[in-house]
This record gives C-alpha cells, structure tokens and sequence, in this order.
C-alpha cells in the first residue's frame, strides 16, 4: 500500500511533467522578388546560436528563426536581441528586430506539420523590378 502510494505521489508529477510535447516553431522568410536575396540573421535560435547567413533564390525560402517550445506560440520565444536583415538589389535593406518580426507575425496561422509550426512571410516593397 506504502508502495502504490509513493509512486502516486511522487513518481506521478515526475512522469507527467517529462511527457509533454516539444513543438518546433519555424520562422520563414520566403523571396518574393525576382533576385537573389540575401538573409542574415542574429539571435534566431534557443539551441543554434552561430550567426546565419545565406544567399536566397526567388520563390526559395530560409529559416530566420527556429524554437523548441512547449508552447505553440512563436512570440513567446523570440529573443530581445533578434535581428533579422534582407538585403535586396540597390543597396536595399530591410532590417527587422523581435517587435517588428513579432508584428509581421501577428494574426498569421501557422502551417501545422505534427509537432511543427512553420510560420512563413516575405516582403516584396523592396524588390528592384
């Protein structure tokens, strides 16, 4: 009886609280132009802290922020250093901080793939054509 009772009231808790769900929330920025673009991006992860950088086809895509989370929300995570920078053709940039990502964001449904929630978004009032 002793026995059942402690793994009732102790061992229970410990079981519960390692079964929830880990959810990967995704960010992506997706080139709407007809140029390649380039994407830099600080601070966009809780597990990769390099700094990323990377060229972007047209119609192509590129990770700009990646959580594990227990929580569906992507906004909750976003640090309060992330920078996020597309450099279009002509010296044009746009250059996004956690507030304007997370305004982007807002309102948006995420495409939902088993434990991923892939958010994607572009900006075509920079484009050279």
């Amino acid at each position: 009886m002793i026995k059942r009772l402690f793994i009732v009231i102790f061992l229970m808790p410990v079981i519960a609280c390692t079964s929830q769900v880990t959810r990967h929330n995704v960010v992506l920025f997706e080139n709407s132009c007809a140029e390649e673009l380039t994407v830099e991006a600080e601070n966009r992860s809780n597990f990769d802290l390099s700094p990323y950088q990377t060229p972007l086809a047209p119609r192509k895509q590129a990770v700009v922020a990646s959580y594990m989370a227990y929580t569906e929300s992507v906004t909750d995570q976003v640090q309060s250093d992330y920078k996020l920078r597309v450099f279009f053709g002509r010296g044009k940039v746009l250059s996004l901080g956690r507030d304007e990502l997370i305004e982007r964001l807002s309102g948006m449904k995420p495409v939902v793939k088993g434990n991923s929630h892939i958010w994607i978004f572009s900006d075509s009032s920079l484009c050279s054509e």
